[in-house]
């Protein structure tokens, strides 16, 4: 088959969606498929060196002009956006034979542009929903809820998105809000880990990796790993961790986002030295981060439930580390917890509660061992590769000749 990507960022960029749809795109050119990608222009946090960008490299790659403007501000963004949405029209109306078109959902609508392959050509074309929009927009305040722009892009989703040939949701919470805006056809598979990213640390990368983190050997490190961005919630674990004042409990955030400065306000405002936040991490990388802590920080905001899927998780899993997840237990990571046995799930808000289980991890090694053991296995039986992927492989095939099945109803 002839597939085309449509992203706004990709390998070698290490954002996830960069990751993850260049994850995809290895898979699908060691399957024999004819891949090419449309992305926006090439960020400043990326890795060129990794092992990813090198399966990649037999893909044609058409980038979008302009400048990568994820920090430069709403309005550049916007223009960022634009001048991709021009390449996907411009490029619709020049190829007409690709068999499948993949779109994700950032920038935001993108799959829009995207249906014109659709009308132009034979091509089938997919929404992978990676987040909802204009709803994440709506809950996080950038766009006024009932606003015009509110408004104008609820109608768009309505008009085109029961045009799409299929979609991916990536949980069935997110599953169920698709089919209410309309789109017949959904398969749920989750997001992945490769296996073979994930080899156990040795003793003496363990005790590497911790100093470069700047940890002491017996501090117990609780680590959050990835975007630090406005679908997530970190006012109940701050306030819990100031409020546990157990200084050998560290808080280590790796990534950047939207709300790293809120939370560098707060350790600065507060004095609380044990909060060390640092900069992305390449892909090859995350593995001695991942091996340096004892547990794995993941939060979501309640009204972000089927509109996004936290999806550092499955890193966290596939290297026996076990989750703390501050968020609704009704939502995909609180059932994942719950049926792996791998964590503790916490309310956004139950502080005094989450105080306490910080004061107690110092006494609690054991039990995290066991719990980051029993999320290792349940990883392997759920969010592996090998057990993702072909999921892909039936679905474009199905897609290809025209079947379809919703799985709206029993999402």
């Amino acid at each position: 088959m002839k597939i085309l990507i449509v992203t706004q960022v990709f390998v070698p960029d290490m954002y996830a969606n960069a990751l993850l749809s260049g994850a995809l795109c290895s898979h699908l050119l060691q399957q024999g498929h004819d891949v090419s990608v449309l992305a926006g222009p090439a960020s400043d946090t990326t890795d060129r060196e990794s092992q990813l960008a090198r399966d990649v490299e037999s893909a044609v790659v058409y980038r979008a002009p302009g400048v990568h403007t994820k920090k430069r501000g709403l309005g550049r963004r916007v223009a960022s956006f634009a001048r991709l949405y021009g390449s996907v029209l411009h490029h619709a109306m020049r190829a007409r034979d690709y068999d499948i078109v993949i779109a994700l959902t950032l920038p935001p609508l993108i799959y829009v542009p995207a249906l014109l392959f659709r009308y132009l050509s034979r091509a089938r074309v997919m929404l992978w929903c990676m987040d909802c929009y204009p709803e994440v927009a709506v809950e996080s305040a950038m766009i006024r809820r009932g606003g015009p722009v509110h408004r104008a892009l609820a109608a768009v989703n309505r008009w085109c998105l029961p045009k799409l040939d299929g979609a991916v949701a990536l949980d069935t919470d997110m599953a169920r809000h698709l089919a209410h805006r309309g789109v017949r056809r959904i398969e749920t598979i989750p997001n992945w880990e490769s296996e073979k990213d994930y080899v156990p640390l040795t003793d003496e990368e363990r005790a590497e990796s911790r100093q470069r983190l700047r940890l002491n050997p017996d501090d117990l490190v609780l680590l959050y790993l990835g975007n630090i961005g406005i679908v997530h919630e970190f006012d109940s674990i701050l306030e819990a961790l100031r409020a546990a004042a157990r200084p050998e409990v560290k808080l280590v955030f790796v990534g950047d986002g939207a709300r790293r400065s809120e939370i560098e306000a707060f350790r600065d405002r507060h004095g609380l030295s044990q909060i060390r936040v640092h900069e992305f991490l390449p892909k090859s990388k995350t593995r001695l981060a991942l091996g340096a802590c004892d547990l794995g920080l993941v939060t979501l905001r309640r009204e972000m439930v089927g509109l996004v899927t936290p999806s550092k998780i499955y890193g966290y899993l596939a290297m026996a580390v076990p989750l703390l997840f501050v968020g609704p237990r009704a939502s995909e990571v609180g059932r994942t917890i719950s049926a792996g046995d791998c964590g503790h799930v916490f309310e956004p808000g139950e502080v005094p509660a989450l105080r306490d289980y910080l004061r107690s991890l110092p006494t609690r090694r054991d039990e995290l061992r066991i719990q980051g053991a029993r999320g290792a296995e349940y990883f392997r039986r759920h969010f592996a590769a090998s057990i993702v992927l072909p999921q892909f492989d039936r679905l474009l095939a199905r897609l290809r000749s025209g079947e379809g099945r919703s799985r709206a109803e029993s999402a």
